[in-house]
């Protein structure tokens, strides 16, 4: 399977590419900078980008993917309970919801090519936010760093769900190689087994 994290912006954001060597299609999680240069890295490796998936509508992670679709015809998935997020005033929550979206929630299986993964329902750092786990990898979006977890004080975030949803992250595999959506942490990915026993929010579940 082709893999690629991408520092992206000035948030030190992480995109990844994921692609299936025998079709060469390749999928996008969450796009909130620099849609160019996701572009370029794909067709660098000979890849083309048919579906972008969005772990939440924050808009360092949603904010560029209408740009991206545009550029490549990908689809963009995303969680429809970030469409009630429409009309709210985005102060708080700095929301960038896409236009044209097609509907995944947690439990569903997605398709790259021949390759298969899983969403997972994730609420916490915000009640729409979305996990993919995909061959050996776990994306977290603002859900799991490496030494940490996201934030749960902005709008539409929850204390009490954001335990539980750790609560869950904890029964998923140990060899899973966790890839947060920031460069926050002390290394860029990490096993799921390391999480558990050195990040603090991990340990004592």
């Amino acid at each position: 399977m082709f893999f690629q994290q991408i520092p992206v912006g000035h948030m030190d954001n992480f995109v990844y590419l994921i692609g299936c060597p025998k079709t060469k299609e390749c999928a996008v999680i969450d796009c909130g900078f620099d849609p160019e240069i996701i572009q370029q890295k794909a067709k660098i490796h000979n890849y083309t980008i048919t579906k972008i998936f969005l772990t939440h509508v924050h808009y360092d992670h949603s904010g560029s993917a209408d740009i991206l679709a545009a550029l490549t015809g990908a689809d963009i998935y995303m969680n429809p309970e970030s469409e009630k997020k429409q009309g709210i005033n985005p102060s708080k929550g700095m929301w960038i919801i896409p236009k044209k979206t097609i509907p995944v929630s947690g439990g569903d299986t997605i398709k790259i090519g021949e390759i298969s993964g899983k969403v997972h329902s994730a609420p916490g750092h915000q009640n729409d936010h979305l996990l993919y786990t995909i061959g050996d990898y776990l994306f977290t979006g603002d859900t799991l760093f490496i030494g940490g977890i996201g934030r749960t004080d902005f709008m539409d975030s929850d204390p009490k769900k954001m335990n539980n949803t750790l609560n869950k992250i904890c029964t998923l595999s140990d060899d899973l190689i966790v890839c947060p959506g920031h460069n926050y942490g002390k290394k860029k990915t990490n096993t799921l087994r390391e999480e558990k026993e050195t990040n603090p929010f991990l340990r004592n579940i």
